[in-house]
């Protein structure tokens, strides 16, 4: 995808683009899978988080033509391979289950 972006082959970048993040949607939802077949049969604590850092799975690539072609003065922006997660002010329901669930 980088080496399309540097020879500016626009249309194939976008194409690749499109089948990679296909792919992630893919990846996505094997991966909900696998944290629903894990709880079912038994591991409850902390399965979304190990499988969440055993299973990574990078940020989309952009497909917007104008997101990949240089403006001006400014450089193409490539896209970073690791995504920073958000921090969470409040957490949410799976903080709350394996905190204080069943089990404590």
């Amino acid at each position: 995808y980088d080496q399309l972006l540097l020879e500016e082959s626009f249309d194939e970048a976008i194409d690749f683009a499109t089948r990679y993040n296909e792919a992630r949607e893919r990846a996505i939802k094997a991966r909900w899978e696998l944290l629903v077949h894990r709880q079912a049969v038994g591991f409850t604590v902390g399965n979304h988080s190990y499988v969440h850092n055993a299973f990574r799975i990078p940020g989309a690539l952009p497909v917007n033509l104008d997101e990949l072609k240089p403006n001006n003065d400014m450089q193409r922006k490539i896209p970073s391979e690791e995504v920073v997660p958000k921090k969470e002010k409040f957490g949410d329901q799976l903080d709350w289950w394996q905190k204080i669930g069943r089990w404590k």
